[in-house]
């Protein structure tokens, strides 16, 4: 069938007067799957959990791979094309691989699909979750747990080629190798897609609205400027330079992955989320969306065990401790923990510039033991506040309260699921704060009416301050 679709299209073409090109080397791949579902499982999924055992590795840039590590690469990507010929139905095998992301972009020509994690606020952590997974089982297949995914970083002026490993031998005898990719060894990603001027912009995008995506609970969600504008020009650019004709594999999303690049190109998509989060000059902090729906929000893949694991956006946030890799020229991540005792602690935040009707405050990554429950007070630019502060107080923005998530101690439950809590600020202590540059949040622990409480084992990540029109 692959073969009478060939032929007329040919003729097709040759009826409209066309000039024909040379077909692309394993033509037959460039179909659009039928079926992209996943294979069944078994059973029911089993949760992700961190493989603690392993060391944090370190993803690295490609155009800079030792060649030990760009060989083991190719080794890997050879076990996996040689898996789903032995196999075709191993959830693990290239094709087999491939296929997950024409599953949850839309689905194959038959018409059925996953969810669509394009276009919308799962655009990033979805794509997270499937490096991962892929990576996990290249290390598998060549007996290699620290194997890492490279990144193609075309941020950089000098890293706009193709890395020598997917285009050397520029044959199906190297494993990277795609015979539908069109740019070739040497061609340069244009400065209007990636460039300072693209990427300056991309980058200072203020909300995670903007840089991430809305939520795709609204009726019309929307990508974010990373995704709509450089991640789909590289794709574009990567299946064919001219962006004209969108060719397989890389400039179709049905096809994307079955191009080894697809896999580099979105590790620096990954590592730039991590970029704009961690960007010290952004005011206020760039913050991950705190929606629930978001944090709690599950995806199901197949691991390296051949296992179909269920794994949520709260999974993949911190990428050292949960999936156990950071990116080559990152910061260290420290931990992002604030202690909380029985003593109320003061903190100084910047207060938006933009006109507000109402600010709103965020107390963000709450954690406490699962044995443990927590009332706080908060209060605004009252640093002496304490338990016996009257709730009456002008200063006064609210309380939040923490529940003990049971009254046995667990292995499964070392802590709480981190909380975020927004108080809005009172229209007079707000008046307050206009014009001001910053304000001291002191939060204040609270036992019974009055008094101060014995113990109390609670941290969290961030507090601050944002508005409401």
């Amino acid at each position: 069938m692959t073969a009478r679709r060939d032929f007329l299209q040919l003729g097709g073409l040759m009826a409209a007067g066309l000039t024909l090109l040379r077909m692309p080397r394993h033509a037959a791949r460039a179909d659009e799957p039928d079926d992209c579902a996943p294979p069944p499982a078994p059973g029911a999924p089993v949760p992700f959990k961190p493989d603690t055992d392993l060391g944090i590795r370190t993803r690295k840039n490609a155009a800079a791979l030792p060649r030990a590590e760009a060989d083991r690469l190719k080794s890997a990507y050879d076990e996996l094309r040689k898996l789903s010929k032995k196999d075709p139905k191993d959830p693990r095998g290239w094709l087999q691989q491939a296929i997950v992301h024409c599953w949850y972009c839309g689905g194959g020509q038959n018409m059925t699909a996953g969810e669509e994690i394009h276009g919308s606020w799962w655009f990033f952590p979805w794509h997270r979750c499937y490096l991962y997974f892929h990576e996990r089982i290249l290390g598998k297949l060549v007996g290699d747990k620290k194997l890492t995914l490279p990144y193609l970083d075309w941020a950089d002026a000098n890293s706009r080629t193709l890395p020598s490993w997917y285009t050397d031998p520029n044959d199906d005898s190297n494993p990277l190798f795609d015979g539908n990719r069109q740019a070739k060894p040497g061609d340069k990603l244009p400065d209007q897609y990636v460039g300072s001027t693209v990427m300056k912009r991309v980058m200072g995008q203020p909300t995670s609205d903007l840089f991430m995506g809305t939520s795709a609970f609204l009726p019309r969600p929307a990508g974010g400027r990373l995704e709509n504008g450089p991640h789909g020009a590289v794709h574009l650019w990567v299946g064919n330079p001219s962006t004209l004709d969108p060719t397989p594999d890389m400039s179709v999303l049905a096809t994307a992955a079955q191009d080894p690049v697809f896999f580099a190109h979105h590790a620096n998509i990954d590592r730039l989320w991590d970029v704009w989060l961690q960007d010290p000059t952004a005011h206020p902090p760039h913050m991950n969306p705190p929606d629930g729906r978001w944090l709690s929000h599950r995806w199901t893949f197949y691991d390296e065990e051949k296992k179909l694991t269920s794994i949520s956006v709260q999974d993949v946030l911190d990428t050292e401790t949960s999936l156990r890799y950071r990116y080559e020229g990152a910061p260290v991540m420290a931990a992002k923990k604030i202690e909380l005792t029985a003593k109320p602690l003061s903190q100084k935040i910047d207060v938006p510039t933009e006109p507000s009707l109402v600010y709103v405050l965020h107390i963000e990554g709450i954690e406490v033991p699962p044995t443990k429950s927590a009332v706080v007070r908060v209060f605004a630019n009252l640093p002496t506040a304490t338990p016996e502060t009257s709730i009456e107080d002008p200063h006064y923005i609210g309380y939040f309260t923490i529940l003990a998530k049971t009254s046995k101690v667990r292995e499964q439950h070392k802590s709480h699921t981190p909380t975020n809590v927004m108080l809005d600020v009172p229209a007079d202590l707000g008046k307050m704060l206009r014009g001001k540059p910053e304000v001291e949040v002191t939060l204040v622990p609270v036992a019974g009416v009055s008094s101060r409480p014995q113990d109390v084992k609670l941290s969290f990540q961030r507090i601050r301050l944002t508005v409401t029109k």
